[in-house]
């Protein structure tokens, strides 16, 4: 994060999804990882908390 300019602790990051007019979805970011966007969500699971709504 510290090439991002103006984040501050507490800020929420978008991993995948919309955030105002900017989205970026599991094929982009499967992409900029150089993967496939089912191997990137299989390890992503692991990874998440699960919050129960």
């Amino acid at each position: 994060m510290s090439d991002i300019p103006n984040v501050m602790c507490g800020y929420i990051a978008v991993i995948i999804g919309k955030s105002d007019n900017a989205e970026i979805t599991a094929y982009d970011l499967a992409e900029q990882a150089e993967t496939i966007k089912n191997k990137l969500l299989s390890r992503l699971v692991a990874w998440l908390e699960r919050v129960m709504i």
